[in-house]
C-alpha cells in the first residue's frame, strides 16, 4: 500500500454571507506509489494531515475558527502518486465558532483531535501452485492416460490480503515480537482457525495538532493478513528416486545405520529401476511405493507455520 510521504497546504480562500463566513482550503498530498482518491482524502504523516469532516480549523488558519463540512480529492498526475485535496469549511452564526462559542446551534466538537478510524483495504497476492486435476477435476494425463514427469502442471492462484490499520495512543513492541509469517488459532474476519496468515506488520509514530496548540501523538498499526481456504500447509507430490519393501517390524536401534531418528522402525530401501535396471526417480503412493501405471500423484503435506491467537494482538476490525 503506498504510504503518504508529504502534505502541502497551497492555499486558503475566504468568502462571506450575511450569516456564514466560508474557507476553502486547498492541499497538495504526495505518496511514494500509486494510490487513489479515497487514501488521499485521509491522508497524514509527521504530524501533517488532512482534516476530516467535522473537524474544527483553529482561527490561526481560517482567521476564525471553523468546521469542515466536504474533502474531495483528485490525481493531478498520470501516475497517480500527487493528489489535489479540497477542504470546504465554515462558520456558521450561532454554531459556536462564529460567536464565539459556547451557545445553541449546531454544537462544538471537542477541540481535542481525535485519532484515525481503522481502516481495511483488500486485494489479492498471487502464487503458483501445480495442478495435477483440471478445472474439471479430471486427471492431467497424455494420451495414453498416464501421468506426466513431473506430473501435473504450474497455475497461478491468488490469496485474499487484508491490510488493516489501526490508530492506538501506545505500542507495546514486546507485544508483536516474532509475531509474523503466525496462522491464526482463532476465527478471524469469518476464516476458520489456520487460514490467516498474519504476513507482516508495521508501526510508525505519527502526531495531530490540537486546536489549542498541543499534539496528540499515536501509534500508526499496519496489519497484512493473507488468507487461504483450505490452510496454509506446504503441498509436495511425493516422488523419488527409491522405495521402501516390506518393513522388517524391528524395534528401533539408533545405534542401525539407516534407521529413522525420530523412533519409527525403519524398512530396508531399494533404488527404483526401469526395465532395463537403470535408476530412475518416479511418483511415490504416500507409503514408500512407487506409483504403478496409471496411479494419481500423491500429495504430501507439511505445515510450515507456527500458530497463535490473533485476540491477543488486538487487531481491531470495526470499521
Amino acid at each position: 500500500m503506498a504510504q503518504c510521504t508529504n502534505i502541502i497546504r497551497n492555499s486558503v480562500k475566504r468568502s462571506e454571507t450575511k450569516d456564514e463566513v466560508s474557507y476553502t482550503l486547498d492541499y497538495t498530498a504526495i505518496f511514494d506509489g500509486p494510490a487513489d482518491p479515497a487514501l488521499a482524502s485521509i491522508a497524514n504523516v509527521n504530524g501533517k494531515f488532512i482534516p476530516q469532516i467535522g473537524y474544527k480549523i483553529p482561527a490561526k488558519i481560517t482567521e476564525r475558527p471553523s468546521f469542515v463540512e466536504s474533502v474531495d480529492a483528485a490525481a493531478i498526475n498520470d501516475d497517480h502518486t500527487k493528489f489535489k485535496v479540497t477542504c470546504k469549511a465554515s462558520s456558521k452564526a450561532g454554531d459556536g465558532a462564529l460567536d464565539g462559542g459556547g451557545g445553541g446551534g449546531g454544537g462544538d466538537p471537542s477541540t481535542q483531535a481525535e485519532l484515525p478510524k481503522t481502516r481495511i483495504e483488500w486485494g489479492v497476492k498471487a502464487y503458483t501452485i501445480t495442478r495435477d486435476h483440471d478445472a474439471n477435476d479430471k486427471p492431467i494425463t497424455n494420451s495414453a492416460g498416464s501421468y506426466f514427469n513431473p506430473p501435473g502442471i504450474d497455475q497461478e492462484d491468488g490469496d485474499e490480503v487484508a491490510t488493516i490499520t489501526n490508530y492506538v495512543k501506545t505500542f507495546d513492541p514486546v507485544k508483536f515480537r516474532q509475531k509474523a509469517k503466525r496462522l491464526n488459532k482463532d476465527a478471524f474476519l469469518n476464516y476458520a482457525p489456520g487460514e490467516a496468515l498474519l504476513d507482516d506488520w508495521s508501526a510508525r509514530q505519527q502526531s495531530i495538532e490540537n486546536d489549542d496548540g498541543t499534539t496528540l501523538s499515536y501509534w500508526e498499526l499496519t496489519f497484512t493478513v493473507a488468507f487461504r481456504i483450505g490452510g496454509w500447509d506446504r503441498q509436495l507430490l511425493d516422488h523419488g528416486t527409491v522405495q521402501l519393501v516390506d518393513a522388517t517390524n524391528e524395534v528401533f536401534d539408533p545405534s542401525e545405520p539407516g534407521e529413522f531418528d525420530d523412533g519409527r522402525v525403519a524398512a530396508p530401501k531399494v533404488k527404483i529401476t526401469d526395465k532395463n535396471g537403470h535408476p530412475i526417480e518416479c511418483g511415490l503412493d504416500g507409503h514408500g511405493k512407487a506409483l504403478k501405471p496409471g496411479q494419481p500423484p500423491h500429495p504430501l503435506f507439511f505445515p510450515v507455520y507456527k500458530s497463535i491467537t490473533f485476540a491477543d494482538l488486538g487487531i481491531d476490525t470495526k470499521i
